[in-house]
């Protein structure tokens, strides 16, 4: 390459370390000598230069401490690779007695009120449900001006068909819970006259138990969908005294200002449910939960018990 113009020129081999000019611009180019490469006469490579010595380091000065300037680092702590696990096993044990006892609570959360009108939070009108089953409700002791629709409410007040079933069946599976619990392989030897049937229909006692809880728990929740009877008797008394308004009322404007009204009226009623209905649900779902788990760890037979393993 020419070093003035750039310019590449093409020499033949025997111009190798003599003087030519460039082809372009005529500048006089040095060409490099042709190179000849040499072998060692042991047939091996050309011995590597040996590095140079390394320079010996300044000596300090005296009284300088290296070790005080230059510091060792401090060494990391080790990190532990051990791992703790935490199994959860579904013990049978305490399963076994989960079912008895949820039906239990939730009869003795039928001593209790579970829906009524609670304006300001002070009971006015409430059910539990044998007041229900029988289309009665509980009045507080307020001033009467303060209670003046009670005979009117009262006169609208019916029984709840779904508690006619569910008060029944709650004591059968009350005692036959219980009686599972407690009476081990019954035959018709062991068990009372009235009790006759109940050796033959025990191999299946995991799945009648659990039909029951089930049962229950829907009878319950249907109930409780549905509204209770006070609810219905203050319903049907709002509707009376809007009866003749929503007759006559001929446009939407009109029909959308009684039902405004109708829902004022019911809302000073503050109706809702209790603390034990809620507590009641829950007891009547978990019966029915831990009686299927027990018909599953029944049908696995001999199988190792379902655990669950935490990592930590």
């Amino acid at each position: 390459m020419c070093g003035q113009c750039g310019a590449l020129n093409q020499v033949p081999e025997s111009a190798a370390g003599t003087k030519l000019p460039c082809t372009t611009c005529g500048a006089i180019l040095d060409i490099p000598a042709a190179y000849t490469p040499t072998v060692a006469n042991d047939g091996g490579l050309p011995t590597a230069p040996k590095p140079p010595e390394p320079a010996p380091a300044p000596v300090p000065p005296p009284g300088l401490n290296l070790a005080a300037l230059n510091p060792q680092p401090i060494p990391a702590a080790p990190v532990s690779t051990e791992s703790g696990t935490f199994t959860l096993r579904l013990n049978p044990l305490w399963l076994d007695w989960v079912p008895a006892a949820a039906v239990t609570l939730a009869f003795l959360c039928t001593f209790f009120f579970w829906f009524g009108s609670y304006p300001g939070g002070t009971r006015v009108y409430a059910q539990n449900p044998w007041l229900a089953l029988i289309g009665d409700m509980s009045v507080s002791p307020l001033p009467e001006k303060l209670i003046d629709d009670e005979k009117e409410i009262e006169a609208n007040l019916r029984g709840n068909r779904w508690l006619i079933a569910y008060i029944p069946l709650m004591f059968a599976a009350l005692g036959l819970f219980w009686v599972e619990r407690f009476l081990k392989n019954p035959t018709p030897t062991t068990v009372p006259g009235p009790l006759a049937w109940l050796p033959g229909i025990w191999p299946q006692r995991y799945a009648v138990l659990t039909g029951l809880a089930l049962l229950l728990f829907l009878l319950l929740s249907i109930q409780t969908w549905r509204g209770y009877g006070v609810e219905h008797a203050i319903q049907m008394r709002v509707n009376k005294l809007y009866a003749e308004e929503e007759s006559q009322a001929d446009t939407t404007p009109k029909r959308q200002m009684v039902t405004v009204k109708k829902g004022r009226d019911m809302a000073k009623y503050a109706l809702e449910g209790t603390t034990p209905l809620e507590v009641a649900l829950f007891a009547q779902g978990l019966a029915f939960a831990a009686m299927a788990g027990r018909w599953w760890l029944h049908r696995r037979g001999n199988k190792p018990l379902p655990a669950i393993t935490f990592h930590v």
